[in-house]
């Protein structure tokens, strides 16, 4: 009788070791990806030592130790699927998405996914993925305060700086001035979809927060298509979408379970207005209170005209197929005009203006420098822009004190 208990309990702890341990060994291979798994490692080390004095000492006692299977099974079924989808890379934040439609009602269905919801800017970039700081935008965490020795530069816009140009003028600068005691900063504040109401938001919440010394500001694309659902200034926020939400940004488990049984979307309850996101008085206004944001924290402002492959190549087919504009004349007609604001802005205040649109429209090849869309810049294309932003700042905004610790302009 005592020999079977024995091996009762033997195996008992064997299962209840055996999947605790599965559970430390995926902890400690996500250890790559964070230091913070140690502490993982830890909680569940004491928790199988712990387990396995305790049976002990209900053995002895003649009570039971049957939670220990429990909690061995518990842990196979959701604590090892979890770290073996983080293990694996797994995520799907953004699914949930399509759980709140309305929240997401000024952004196109089919880039609903791409995105979290924000109360300020409508979305946002999830802030588990790689590369994305807790704002949610893309790059290191931006420390608040700002460190010594810093010339902070702000990249206020869209997609099309998103995709890369930023990183490409702050390499350009730390090269450049290789011996300076001043580190160059460029952060990235631009998100895909992002319109210049947005730009407006960001200046509100941030001119101030993030201690630059320079904002660059690029917008137009997003704000001359057409709406979906309403225009951006008449869209209400998203509101905290709730502790269920909060529990599934952070389940792979969950994230995976939702993936494998989403339903196939079905008709959207928004569709294409008539009317363009940002109307173009508001454009202006927009643009002008971005300027004033930053003009009150003594932040000089660098507007950018942007560039396009259109008025040589041609519009791309898609952006009239899917709705973007009424036709590809109107693309130009609207591209050219809300330009044309971004130069007024800039001659009615004290901002600077880089003419993009011309400079890069004087360029040979420019397929090489734009992707099939015209809009967003190749590898190539995005180092040359990067070079004539950087350039632009250095001959004109960058400060004197700066250069003069530059030991490599010719």
């Amino acid at each position: 009788m005592n020999s079977e208990k024995a091996k009762n309990l033997r195996i008992t702890k064997a299962i209840f070791g055996l999947s605790l341990i599965l559970s430390i060994i995926l902890s400690a291979l996500l250890l790559f990806n964070s230091l913070r798994w140690l502490i993982m490692i830890a909680v569940l080390a004491v928790i199988l030592f712990s387990g396995c004095r305790i049976a002990n000492m209900l053995d002895k006692r003649g009570r039971s130790y049957s939670w220990l299977l429990t909690i061995a099974v518990l842990n196979l079924f959701i604590m090892v699927p979890e770290l073996s989808l983080r293990v694996a890379g797994f995520s799907y934040v953004s699914g949930i998405a399509n759980m709140a439609e309305e929240q997401f009602a000024v952004l196109r269905p089919e880039a609903r996914s791409i995105f979290v919801p924000d109360k300020d800017l409508f979305w946002k970039l999830p802030s588990s993925n790689d590369n994305v700081n807790s704002y949610g935008f893309p790059g290191d965490e931006i420390e608040i305060p700002k460190p010594p020795n810093t010339y902070r530069i702000l990249f206020l816009g869209d997609s099309v700086t998103q995709l890369g140009y930023p990183r490409f003028v702050e390499r350009f600068f730390n090269v450049l001035l290789g011996n300076s005691s001043i580190q160059i900063e460029c952060v990235t504040m631009a998100v895909a979809g992002y319109s210049s109401y947005q730009g407006k938001v960001m200046a509100q919440l941030y001119a101030k927060k993030f201690q630059p010394d320079l904002a660059v500001v690029f917008y137009g694309w997003n704000d001359h298509w057409q709406a979906y659902g309403s225009i951006d200034s008449e869209t209400e926020p998203p509101g905290d979408p709730g502790v269920l939400w909060h529990i599934y940004q952070n389940s792979r488990l969950l994230q995976f379970f939702f993936k494998l049984t989403r339903p196939i979307a079905g008709g959207e309850k928004s569709q294409i207005i008539d009317e363009v996101r940002v109307p173009i008085q508001e454009y202006e206004a927009n643009l002008d209170e971005i300027e004033s944001r930053f003009e009150g924290q003594d932040v000089p402002v660098v507007f950018i005209t942007a560039p396009t492959s259109h008025y040589r190549l041609g519009v791309a087919d898609y952006l009239v197929e899917n709705q973007y504009a009424g036709s590809k004349e109107e693309v130009i007609i609207l591209h050219k005009a809300y330009n044309e604001i971004v130069r007024e802005i800039a001659a009615a205040s004290n901002a600077y203006l880089l003419d993009l649109e011309q400079k890069v429209a004087s360029l040979k090849n420019l397929e090489k420098i734009f992707l099939n869309d015209g809009i967003h810049f190749t590898r190539e294309g995005t180092e040359v822009v990067a070079n004539i932003i950087a350039e632009y700042i250095y001959d004109h905004v960058l400060p004197d004190s700066l250069k003069a610790d530059e030991s490599l302009i010719q």
